[in-house]
């Protein structure tokens, strides 16, 4: 059964090769990585990227942690991936070495594009990334605006204006520069946009005035160097970018994927249940919003937000 792969964060075999080490540890990055550290693990970049450790010291240090946490849903795709792709039933002291030897012939061959068409079928996939290196055949793009919302400071203000080659001055230079931004993504094909703000801020975006925005953007500007303010001096003003990110959505017929439920490490959780994007439901009827992640641990909440809503779908990633 051929499928569609809406979320992935794939790094390209090139980039793997440059930035990791091609053994055992390939199947402990990224969420995965994140649960051995819950488990109390170091740094397992630390690790990875150490030259002069074996690959039987490196799991002699993440043998205890993995033990512990080799039941999570994260590492149990890890031990499917060890399983499905390379033929090994487990990841333990007896099988790493095979495993890393295994690891890196695969990736002498144009190893990922065996996987995602001959092991997992898929027809095409959704690459949330500003690596465009892969593509267009199987592969399609997402855009991520969150810069022109997480703003604080004067000095993040001019960062954003850096990267789109405008010096932001005035609120309308940043919405400007918002426009700039969304228009080469839309030139590259992009199929959605997505936002991953929870992770710095609760899902709650009231329907800012652009007065009151201006007189928040305004106190920023005329700030001393190295001052921030405060989430709830600048709230009104993150707010209502993102009302301006989603106006180009519904300009567009863009559908906007958004981050709920369940973080990576030491984030507040409740800042993303998906409960606290109600009122944009309402305001944005012709806009579709796909919450991700099964708004995990508020699915029931968010069961109840898409059979109210026919403009809120529910995407399970990660369940």
């Amino acid at each position: 059964m051929t499928v569609v792969d809406t979320h992935e964060h794939l790094m390209s075999q090139s980039d793997m090769k440059e930035r990791t080490t091609l053994d055992f540890m390939v199947l402990l990055q990224h969420y995965s990585a994140l649960d051995l550290q819950s488990a109390g693990s170091p740094s397992l970049s630390t690790i990875r990227g150490d030259k002069v450790l074996s690959v039987s010291e490196k799991w002699g240090i993440l043998k205890p942690y993995w033990e512990n946490s080799k039941n999570t849903a994260y590492n149990r795709a890890s031990l499917l991936a060890a399983d499905k792709l390379f033929g090994l039933d487990d990841i333990n002291e007896s099988t790493v070495e095979l495993l890393s030897e295994r690891i890196g012939k695969a990736y002498e061959s144009d190893w990922i594009s065996h996987v995602i068409e001959d092991k997992c079928k898929i027809d095409f996939l959704i690459q949330d990334s500003e690596d465009r290196s892969f593509g267009t055949d199987g592969f399609r793009y997402v855009k991520r605006l969150d810069d022109f919302v997480h703003i604080g400071s004067r000095e993040r203000i001019k960062s954003v204006g850096r990267g789109q080659n405008i010096n932001i001055e005035t609120l309308n230079d940043l919405i400007l520069a918002l426009g700039k931004s969304f228009e080469e993504a839309k030139a590259e094909g992009i199929v959605a946009i997505k936002t991953a703000i929870a992770y710095d801020r609760i899902l709650s975006f009231e329907n800012t005035s652009r007065p009151k925005a201006e007189e928040v953007f305004g106190k920023m500007m005329h700030a001393n160097d190295g001052i921030s303010f405060s989430f709830e001096e600048v709230k009104p003003l993150q707010d209502f970018m993102m009302h301006q990110i989603l106006d180009l959505a519904r300009d567009n017929q863009l559908p906007v994927q958004i981050h709920t439920g369940l973080h990576i490490n030491k984030n507040i959780i409740g800042n993303s249940n998906p409960t606290h994007l109600v009122n944009l439901f309402f305001e944005y009827p012709k806009v579709n919003f796909i919450l991700f992640h099964g708004g995990y641990p508020y699915g029931g909440e968010l069961s109840a937000l898409a059979k109210t809503f026919n403009n809120v779908y529910i995407d399970m990633c990660w369940l």
